[in-house]
């Protein structure tokens, strides 16, 4: 299928300093091992069907935001708001029950940097902080709905509040 379209992003961004942050509502030994930022893989429609595409992930003060660069996030399109659903993980090779991470679920609000007329400089240093650079970088904060996590054998559902 053609691959490649328009990300339509917000023209303002605002971080969200103050609220819950959304994985405090996780059991504290994954959110202890998981951190506050990695490797993610964020999943969104397209015009042919859902697509995965590879992201950092951050979590800053009332929110988490998947981070990656513009032309990858175009492969799906879409925007200025999008269903989306974040895969965090610390995978083992070795045993299943040394597996642990979260599935966010819920509304993915896109920011492209480059094109924000207003909170450029607040939604860069989240970028950065996300090891990323900010010159051609989306930032899509993830409003979840539903959170999944699992450790080992063990796994749980937490809603939103």
């Amino acid at each position: 299928g053609d691959w490649g379209a328009e990300v339509a992003g917000a023209s303002r961004f605002r971080a969200a300093r103050a609220g819950e942050q959304p994985l405090e509502r996780l059991p504290d030994d994954v959110v202890g091992e998981l951190g506050d930022s990695g490797d993610a893989a964020l999943g969104l429609p397209a015009a042919d069907g859902p697509v995965v595409l590879p992201a950092r992930w951050l979590a800053d003060g009332g929110a988490v935001y998947a981070v990656l660069p513009e032309e990858t996030l175009a492969l799906a399109g879409g925007g200025p708001t999008v269903p989306v659903a974040l895969q965090i993980d610390r995978p083992s090779w070795w045993r299943a029950r040394e597996m642990l991470g979260v599935m966010l679920r819920g509304e993915g609000e896109v920011a492209v940097v480059r094109r924000l007329t207003s909170g450029r400089g607040s939604a860069s240093a989240l970028v950065a902080a996300a090891g990323l650079e900010p010159d051609g970088a989306a930032l899509v904060r993830i409003r979840p709905r539903r959170l999944v996590w699992w450790r080992g054998w063990s796994s749980g559902t937490v809603m939103a509040a």
